[in-house]
């Protein structure tokens, strides 16, 4: 029987902040030995084209006409008739979030199915330079959730909602191909028939529709590609490019409407893990920082360095309690606004935003410093504040800087400020306040 699970994880404030101090490595979960005898995780699909997409037809093409409407009908009904579906996927994610991910998925239902109370979804991440989904399995029963992380033998559990990012970043690689191949924001060409590993496919490249390109539906300078196997009809590896970034991702073990078994989507946790309930966390919203130390139990950061075109007061403060500790989060942005790339929507737009976010979560729970980004280039173990610690540059004028102080972790993160600036506002902390 083929194995589908590997995933990962959660996204709300309170539980980026549990990810920064106890996201595990890149091993994934142990499997039962009924598992492990059948289990197997296939390498990425292979493709010759690993150069920048090229949209088969030139900018004088009228976008409105194609010859790919057949391919893409088929490909939407395929989808949208999906009973279960299982599959490795291989994600790479472009831009401000890069990263790359394998996980193994399998899902009740389709995937572009608007019914997030009932789904029934499990996976598996077998690897992942993605901060916030380390390895680990995850269980979707409806509103409820379970998210096991091996590594610190720890069980999250709680609502669905706004907390299952493996299974929302999986869904968005469905709807990434469903929105290309619904014709509403690009047309597509048929370029030709491609061996892609194990399907025969054919490749189909899209020409954004007048008016579409550069909005918030599809972004400026964009290159897309899709390739969908003639068997199921289904997409199984895709491109995407644009300014702000994209994905890139690819399947193998693909298997759809077999008939799954309820009893895939249950989990139990292993008896010595400590569970979590992350419907018990309670954000506060507080007016200053001496408010949030009393709601915490330990000091806030204060500042006594900031960039001068940002508030000297932050804009927002919160203090999170949860069974791990307590987080204090204080921000200090400053925005402009007009000139977005949503035409019509100018002056609600953000243009540009600059700021510097402040973290300290003080907890029991064996710290895991921030390592975002997926290049090693960009990661650096250094000496902060006269401790270890590990500073990231995911791109020019984007710093992350952690480190762990006084039993505290503490991170600033920097938008719009270059690595120097930012370690100034580090080393001009004042944590005894």
């Amino acid at each position: 029987m083929m194995m589908f699970w590997r995933v990962n994880a959660i996204r709300c404030m309170v539980v980026g902040l549990l990810l920064l101090l106890v996201a595990c490595g890149n091993q994934a979960a142990p499997l039962s030995d009924e598992t492990a005898a059948t289990a197997t995780v296939a390498p990425a699909a292979e493709t010759s084209d690993q150069t920048p997409v090229v949209p088969a037809s030139g900018p004088e093409r009228d976008p409105g006409e194609g010859n790919a409407e057949s391919v893409l009908l088929a490909a939407t009904t395929a989808m949208s008739d999906l009973d279960d579906y299982q599959a490795t996927i291989d994600l790479t994610l472009l831009g401000p979030q890069n990263g790359e991910i394998s996980m193994d998925v399998a899902m009740l239902g389709s995937p572009l199915a608007d019914n997030a109370n009932d789904s029934r979804f499990r996976g598996e991440v077998s690897a992942s330079s993605i901060p916030s989904i380390p390895a680990g399995s995850i269980v979707v029963l409806g509103p409820a959730f379970y998210w096991y992380q091996p590594e610190t033998n720890m069980v999250f559990t709680g609502e669905q909602s706004g907390y299952v990012e493996l299974m929302t970043l999986f869904l968005s690689t469905q709807t990434r191909a469903a929105q290309l191949a619904s014709s509403a924001i690009a047309v597509g060409n048929v370029v030709g028939e491609e061996q892609v590993g194990e399907f025969n496919t054919i490749r189909v490249d899209f020409i954004p529709r007048p008016g579409v390109e550069g909005t918030a539906a599809l972004g400026r300078n964009v290159q897309a590609s899709i390739w969908f196997d003639q068997e199921t009809k289904l997409p199984v590896q895709l491109i995407y490019r644009s300014h702000a970034g994209g994905m890139e991702w690819s399947m193998t073990n693909l298997a759809i409407n077999s008939g799954l078994d309820e009893s895939i989507f249950t989990f139990e946790p292993p008896p010595d893990a400590r569970v979590v309930d992350l419907g018990t966390f309670e954000a506060i919203p507080v007016e200053s920082l001496d408010e949030a130390s009393r709601e915490a139990g330990f000091p806030a950061p204060l500042p006594t360095y900031l960039p001068a075109d940002l508030p000297t007061e932050p804009n927002r403060i919160v203090v999170q309690k949860t069974p791990l500790g307590n987080h204090i989060v204080s921000n200090y942005t400053l925005t402009e606004r007009g000139n977005g790339d949503f035409p019509g929507f100018d002056d609600f737009t953000p243009r540009r935003v600059n700021g510097i976010t402040i973290e300290a979560f003080q907890t029991d729970t064996p710290s895991r410093r921030q390592r975002a980004g997926q290049r090693a280039s960009q990661v650096t173990e250094e000496t902060i504040r006269g401790v270890p610690g590990t500073i990231v540059e995911q791109r020019p004028n984007r710093v992350h800087v952690s480190w762990d102080e006084n039993g505290i972790t503490y991170t600033v993160a920097g938008t719009g400020y270059d690595r120097d600036e930012v370690l100034q506002v580090v080393e001009g902390l004042n944590l005894d306040t």
